[in-house]
């Protein structure tokens, strides 16, 4: 059972929203007089990420989850679209208000070791975020640091040993420990497992979770790994080439994922039977379309995932994929998936 169910939250106060969110990024010229081309990292997205739930970004590598949280950070500035945090607009161009906002923010790496200074001891690399606002005394942050240490499952007499006479569990506890000193409510949790050894994943997890449970903490969890996401997630959104092509309330999707990547992505990780589901080799065949990632090429229509999807139809070429209901909590961008 998850640590925290959908009933506990309240849904009519969204701690993070994201209306028509576009992030994009230039590519190197090809030449001084060639035309600038740019990568749609996020495209057109709109969530919800309610407060008290652990909320799932699933996709392959690069298809925009890390763009998408670092927006919801503050860290990306958008292209188009908005960003709101607790009711209110992030802007980057307001720093001082922007710095506020982020006292209730943090983000979990997915590589602890490169997230913090190895010369750095436990009490300096858990505290720093408190050393950076420069408003408690030395005894206090020492605290404080002591406690947030002791709360992921290490002693405070680790206080004072180098981050890097830890093996790579122990320091992504210690990357938690320095997400929960300051407070924060909104926590991304950015693969926080996948760099680690598998004997210490379900551990990981687990102390996330019971955190979560015991602070009511929002998570924002980024993984490709569903199997990761099922134990995990509230609710979910599916992400290909920068778009929600599924999202919802993750039980109901995992029970009847209505979008064939979806379909394809819990086939390739939990085997399910029944040869309707395509199966992993079938999702890597086919080309991505590198032009509908690009908007100086214009993508004019059609499903993105057509040419991979081995449940194509010729319309697929030019339909336009909306998230359209399935059910309650329960969306797809399938136009087709009432006909499969």
């Amino acid at each position: 059972m998850k640590a925290n169910s959908t009933s506990n939250m309240d849904r009519h106060a969204p701690l993070v929203k994201t209306n028509g969110l576009c992030v994009r990024f230039p590519l190197k010229k090809e030449s001084p007089f060639s035309k600038r081309r740019y990568v749609n990292a996020v495209s057109n997205v709109s969530i919800e990420i309610f407060k008290g739930e652990a909320f799932a970004l699933v996709g392959e590598s690069g298809c925009g989850k890390t763009t998408l949280a670092d927006a919801t950070l503050g860290f990306v500035a958008p292209t188009a679209g908005e960003v709101f945090f607790n009711g209110e607009k992030l802007d980057i161009r307001n720093k001082k208000r922007l710095r506020q906002q982020r006292r209730s923010m943090q983000k979990i790496f997915q590589d602890p070791a490169s997230s913090m200074n190895p010369r750095f001891t436990v009490a300096r690399a858990v505290a720093e975020p408190l050393m950076i606002r420069m408003e408690l005394d030395e005894k206090l942050i020492l605290s404080k640091a002591a406690e947030a240490v002791e709360s992921v499952g290490l002693s405070a007499g680790d206080l004072d040993r180098l981050v890097s006479e830890f093996s790579g569990g122990q320091q992504q506890r210690i990357a938690i420990a320095r997400a929960l000193v300051s407070g924060a409510e909104y926590i991304v949790c950015d693969e926080p497992v996948s760099a680690l050894d598998v004997s210490v994943h379900a551990q990981i997890l687990n102390l996330l979770m019971d955190i979560r449970r015991e602070r009511g903490l929002t998570y924002l969890f980024i993984s490709h790994n569903l199997a990761s996401v099922r134990k995990f997630a509230d609710r979910l959104a599916i992400m290909y080439l920068g778009r929600i092509v599924e999202y919802g309330d993750a039980e109901k999707v995992f029970a009847n994922p209505m979008h064939p990547y979806t379909r394809m992505l819990i086939d390739s990780v939990l085997s399910l039977d029944g040869g309707k589901i395509a199966s992993a080799s079938q999702l890597q065949t086919g080309a991505v379309d590198a032009d509908a990632s690009i908007p100086d090429a214009p993508f004019d229509g059609g499903c993105l995932l057509r040419n991979r999807c081995p449940l194509k139809k010729k319309e697929c070429e030019s339909i336009e994929c909306r998230l359209e209901p399935v059910d309650d909590e329960h969306f797809t961008a399938c136009p087709y998936y009432k006909t499969r």
